[in-house]
């Protein structure tokens, strides 16, 4: 059998090691976090921007600013009633945040992390989450544009 301060000693011991494990996942998050801000700093000039003013658009509701991110030419195909159909999801954007973007040339694959409330058919309450998304985008004559199935 165990005595009183044996037990304390291994609980103390336990604590000390999870505040350790505790420690060192933040290091890990913060080393990810630079990781992460190193990726953004390399982003194409205006990318960055445009994405997010896309996003804003969206999240208030401006569906023909949000629109009109799509290229001259792709709403030759992609029309503006498909876009709104497009648009319409299961939830409620609340933000979008900048995460990073993996590029080639004019090409550019952009991740946004998206924050979302929505309302599930059997949930009392209304569930927020958020969700990484990401884009493809092109630039054409110095200017960012999204590029969406038509």
């Amino acid at each position: 059998m165990h005595s009183f301060k044996s037990i304390l000693l291994l609980i103390a011991l336990a604590v000390l090691s999870v505040g350790g494990v505790s420690a060192l996942a933040e290091d890990m998050s913060s080393s990810r976090a630079s990781e992460n801000q190193s990726k953004v700093d390399k982003v194409p000039d205006g990318l960055k921007g445009r994405v997010l003013a896309y996003w804003q658009a969206k999240i208030e509701g401006r569906s023909e600013t949000a629109y009109g991110f799509v290229s001259p030419e792709a709403r030759k195909v992609l029309t503006y009633k498909h876009f709104l159909s497009q648009m319409k999801g299961v939830g409620r954007w609340q933000s979008a945040r900048f995460r990073d973007a993996k590029c080639d040339g004019d090409s550019c694959a952009a991740t946004i992390i998206v924050e979302i409330k929505m309302r599930l058919p059997r949930f009392p309450e209304e569930i927020h989450t958020t969700a990484p998304v990401t884009e493809k985008w092109y630039r054409k004559d110095g200017q960012w544009w999204i590029l969406l199935d038509a």
